[in-house]
């Protein structure tokens, strides 16, 4: 009777142990919680875009790399380096940085060209990082240029869904980035475009890999 006794009070004992551990492990002053912040929650990516937009003058190359399964697509038509998968120009105006570029798609129905704030063209919402680059032309006129994208975002100047660069009534992000800088340069053989899938097109890692462009800094959201 006493074996049985002592058998079963080591087993309490047992259990007794085992649940203060658990207890112990479990308790919210030793549980140590792991917080997941989201890219657009994290100051830190914020800060980022600020750097970026300090570092912008007008007539400089902006790229973005947008987060969902479309970016990621068009980021495959890119030659070298699948990085970016859209594209405008910043313009300073009145000490606030603007980005001129072509979209189309559920981001805008109407396919105008767009004129956006610099801190929502880089915003961490819909993007994973962004990038400015600078063409290093002395003959570039800030003010030509600019001028010019104003008169294209007025007249509502549409997104080529067909990606056709051989017309000028539509224009595609890097085609219209491409042809703004053939306009105001009056050249069209400083950046050629490439064959590809039979057709004649203007990649977006071909505008900053050119021998006359200078990366400015680049950011990626974490």
């Amino acid at each position: 009777m006493n074996t049985i006794k002592r058998h079963l009070w080591g087993k309490w004992v047992f259990l007794i142990i085992g649940i203060g551990i658990w207890a112990a492990c479990t308790s919210d002053e030793q549980t140590i919680p792991i917080e997941v912040v989201q890219r657009q929650d994290n100051p830190l990516n914020y800060k980022k875009v600020d750097s970026l937009i300090a570092m912008i003058q007008s007539g400089d190359l902006v790229f973005r790399t947008g987060a969902d399964m479309t970016s990621y697509m068009l980021r495959q038509l890119n030659l070298h380096e699948k990085m970016y998968s859209h594209c405008g120009i910043a313009i300073v105006e009145n000490g606030q940085v603007y980005v001129y570029h072509s979209i189309g798609g559920e981001d805008n129905p109407d396919e105008k060209l767009r004129k956006e704030p610099a801190q929502v063209w880089f915003s961490p919402v819909n993007n994973l990082g962004g990038g400015v680059a600078r063409l290093l032309v002395q003959r570039l006129n800030h003010d030509s240029l600019a001028t010019l994208l104003h008169a294209w975002h007025s007249s509502g100047k549409k997104f080529d869904m067909k990606f056709d660069l051989s017309t000028d009534d539509r224009l595609y992000c890097s085609e219209m980035v491409y042809k703004a800088f053939n306009k105001i340069l009056q050249d069209t053989t400083w950046l050629k475009p490439v064959n590809m899938f039979g057709y004649s097109i203007m990649p977006i890692d071909h505008l900053y890999r050119h021998k006359l462009a200078k990366f400015i800094c680049r950011v990626e959201y974490k």
